[in-house]
């Protein structure tokens, strides 16, 4: 049972890391949290979650004897949102909205930038919390590290998501959502 009905969480699908989306999605399955997965194309991993958790919530209705014809009614709180496929279109729908308080998990730093000036919790997919105070010094490096590419003087390419990273993220996460929704 979530402390404010209102809570979601804002999943920058486009770039998540699947492994990521795993660990998301068995914590709202296993708290019946409301999520919204964000995206320009369709997510089958998403997507068979929603179908199967539907599916357990409406055999639980019924068991505990609900109705046949509310059954329907009984559905998964998470959603997938396929958006245009057009330069920040899924940013731009997260960030119209979402509200404050909700969390967002997201590893662009424009789109965390104007999520967290709205008051949104934002992390991003190692785990790492942006905040009003950290958030413009990342804009202003990532800035340096584009234009630093732009004239070949270097090439940051960040470290592949390792099992260190997902424990980082899954540790973050876990402690984000007992303190936000349970």
């Amino acid at each position: 049972m979530q402390k404010d009905e209102h809570i979601q969480i804002w999943i920058d699908s486009d770039s998540c890391p699947k492994n990521v989306r795993k660990v998301v999605l068995r914590s709202l399955t296993k708290n019946n949290l409301s999520a919204v997965f964000v995206a320009d194309r369709h997510l089958v991993d998403v997507e068979t979650t929603i179908a199967e958790h539907t599916g357990k919530l409406r055999k639980e209705y019924l068991k505990k004897g609900g109705s046949p014809e509310e059954v329907k009614e009984v559905k998964s709180k998470i959603e997938m949102i396929v958006v245009a496929t057009e330069d920040d279109g899924a940013d731009n729908y997260m960030v119209e909205n979402s509200q404050s308080p909700s969390l967002a998990i997201t590893r662009d730093l424009t789109l965390s930038y104007r999520l967290v000036s709205k008051g949104v919790t934002v992390i991003d997919d190692r785990g790492r919390q942006s905040s009003e105070e950290n958030i413009k010094h990342k804009l202003s490096a990532k800035l340096v590290n584009d234009s630093f590419r732009e004239w070949n003087l270097f090439f940051e390419q960040n470290k592949s998501l390792g099992e260190k990273q997902l424990r980082e993220f899954s540790s973050s996460y876990d402690r984000l959502i007992h303190d936000m929704f349970l």
